[in-house]
């Protein structure tokens, strides 16, 4: 039984290390579902995700004050433990589902959403199963509040210090695991913070954390639970993929030997090639109108969003004496450009006449 103080119960080490490993994982699920919402569907289902979160933690505080009578401090950490594990369940159940069905509103150039019953009921089906996990890891931190009121600092520091971990460590992880592991990483997390909440008593209880573990070690070296096809993107074309806080970026190799970049399996560039600049390459094209009041070739060009470098062939192509281009996404020009397919564009990043700018 926990120690009393004051008429309130004290936490020890354990308990607090445990909040903020749970607080930890709640504020990176949240995180990690407005990407893998925006890559599966759309942008627009980034917002919904964090609205789910919301509601899902909410609701758990509107429950213990309502059911309060349920949780006693006598088994304070009985149902702190219980509540982190069925967080992590909750959040592989999520994740799956997410995965397998995303929901596509048929939204396209001139096109108006279709909502017909079946959506809706994937809709509704779509909240549920997201807000679930953020209303056990709410759980716990409800109970955490209640039980341990009288340490409120001490427990909300402790929250604190796990969210802004996570904050600080997303786009680092992300990168590491790519988001379906990462949720896997993040449901063994919280299985793990169960355990601290309660000591283990017998081997059996051990399990769960090392199932969790070996799906995640699976899905490393054979991803079973990853995005699949949707939005114009096909897994079997695949040859890169690499995720960030605000991108999953996808290299596709077309039937033409043509290597595609996808953002979030949406928005699209292709990969140029250094060897394709030569005169009069951009004289038809309208994205290069711009190089035709420059009959001799601009001084210096400013391209925003260079992707995979088309626009950049074709000022250097129209004479461009110095290019400088702006992109925004790190994975492209690091990983795509100037890594992985340094090769195939010729290096075309590299040339004395360009300077690429990542910010």
């Amino acid at each position: 039984m926990e120690a009393q103080t004051g008429g309130g119960l004290a936490p020890d080490r354990r308990v607090l290390v445990a909040l903020s490993i749970v607080c930890f994982g709640n504020l990176l699920l949240e995180v990690v579902l407005t990407r893998i919402f925006s890559a599966t569907m759309y942008y627009h289902f980034t917002f919904l995700a964090i609205a789910m979160a919301l509601f899902g933690m909410g609701s758990s505080g509107v429950y213990v004050y309502i059911r309060s009578d349920r949780y006693t401090p006598e088994r304070a950490r009985d149902d702190l433990a219980t509540n982190a594990r069925r967080f992590g369940a909750a959040t592989i159940v999520g994740l799956m589902y997410v995965l397998a069905n995303p929901i596509d509103l048929g939204v396209g150039m001139g096109k108006a959403p279709t909502l017909g019953r079946e959506t809706v009921l994937k809709m509704l089906l779509l909240n549920g199963v997201t807000a679930l996990p953020f209303f056990f890891a709410g759980m716990v931190v409800s109970l955490a509040v209640t039980h341990y009121r009288r340490h409120i600092d001490r427990v909300y520091f402790f929250d604190l210090v796990g969210a802004a971990v996570a904050a600080l460590l997303a786009g680092l992880l992300l990168g590491w695991f790519g988001a379906p592991s990462l949720v896997l990483l993040l449901a063994a997390v919280a299985v793990a913070s169960g355990l601290l909440f309660r000591r283990p008593t017998k081997l059996a209880q051990w399990i769960p954390l090392g199932l969790v573990l070996a799906l995640l070690a699976l899905n490393l070296v054979w991803p079973v639970i990853a995005v699949g096809s949707g939005k114009g993107v096909r897994n079997d074309r695949l040859v890169f993929e690499k995720w960030n806080v605000f991108s999953r970026v996808t290299v596709e190799k077309m039937k033409s030997g043509k290597l595609d970049i996808t953002i979030d399996a949406s928005a699209k560039t292709s990969i140029a090639n250094r060897y394709h600049i030569r005169p009069g390459h951009h004289a038809n094209l309208v994205s290069a109108l711009a190089y035709s009041l420059q009959p001799h070739g601009a001084n210096r060009v400013l391209i925003i969003g260079p992707g995979g470098g088309p626009d950049v062939v074709n000022a250097l192509s129209s004479g461009a004496r110095h290019v400088t281009g702006v992109e925004i996404n790190p994975i492209i020009v690091n990983d795509v450009m100037n890594g992985k397919f340094l090769r195939e564009n010729g290096a075309l990043y590299r040339d004395p006449r360009v300077r690429i700018v990542v910010d």
